[in-house]
């Protein structure tokens, strides 16, 4: 069976009534079929919040500034108009906080960097604070900005799309 196969891909591959161009396009299909079979990030690397009081013109509201990556850890493959939400969960598994982002592409090997800000009341700021051990009373009265780095199961992905394109197809229709 196995000398079958391999006379089969000589006789596709080698033989004579295949041109170059033709080669180039299996080449291609292969490229494709493998990156459909693409791994797609799971978690959300190196998670950072920094916690602010608004501007004085808001007062009671928080500014809330969160970093973190995507990492797309596939040689072949680049992700196309990643979207969803970063979710911040307390310990019991309940969601505190769904921070929406978006990028226009990660490109193989490459960590897309997620940096959103977002602005909440202070009502809705306290369960984080108690969360993640932050004093609301200090932190409203000092106005100093608050860094924290959750642990990793505490922020998860929710609502998560991308659109995967191998690397030689974007390629091609550069030369376009």
């Amino acid at each position: 069976m196995g000398a079958v196969n391999l006379s089969l891909i000589y006789f596709i591959w080698g033989g004579a009534m295949f041109s170059f161009w033709k080669k180039i396009v299996l080449c291609s299909i292969a490229v494709m079929f493998l990156s459909s079979c693409a791994k797609i990030p799971e978690e959300i690397v190196s998670p950072a919040f920094s916690f602010k009081p608004a501007g004085s013109d808001e007062p009671g509201v928080v500014s809330i500034n969160f970093t973190g990556g995507l990492k797309n850890a596939n040689d072949s493959t680049v992700f196309l108009n990643v979207k969803g939400e970063v979710a911040v969960m307390d310990n019991a598994k309940n969601i505190l906080l769904k921070i929406p982002f978006s990028l226009p592409s990660i490109l193989p090997f490459e960590t897309g960097i997620i940096q959103t800000e977002i602005s909440i009341k202070s009502e809705e700021a306290i369960p984080l604070f108690f969360e993640f051990g932050i004093d609301a009373d200090n932190f409203f009265a000092s106005r100093e900005p608050q860094n924290f780095l959750p642990d990793d199961e505490k922020v998860v992905l929710k609502n998560f799309s991308l659109e995967k394109k191998g690397i030689v197809e974007i390629l091609e229709g550069k030369e376009k």
